[in-house]
């Protein structure tokens, strides 16, 4: 929001929310999956890229994490998880436990 100039309640009406919910995710928690990809949507980034914090001084591009940029075929790829994430419940609960194990072994290191 900040990069892009966006007040709380500007990004609420474009995403068809009320402020107090923006207020929240701002404050710490964490939207819906819906939202995520409204919001992701409205600053062109990747649902990822909410999570990891990255972002770019240019509007509307979002930056990696890394130096360089991602490959064709890893950006393929993104594009593959993120269709598959949206259109499956399923897929998401499938792939929760996956992604607690990644997350602990990031937790050990």
């Amino acid at each position: 929001m900040k990069r892009d100039g966006v007040k709380q309640k500007d990004l609420g009406a474009a995403l068809g929310v009320v402020q107090g919910a923006v207020s929240a995710w701002v404050n710490g928690k964490t939207p819906d999956f819906p939202n995520q990809q409204k919001i992701a949507k409205f600053f062109r980034v990747s649902v990822a890229d909410l999570f990891t914090g990255a972002s770019s001084d240019a509007p509307g591009k979002s930056s990696m994490s890394f130096d360089k940029l991602e490959s064709a075929e890893v950006m393929e790829l993104r594009e593959q998880f993120n269709e598959l994430i949206a259109s499956s419940p399923e897929a998401i609960a499938a792939l929760k436990p996956f992604l607690n194990y990644l997350r602990q072994g990031k937790k050990q290191k």
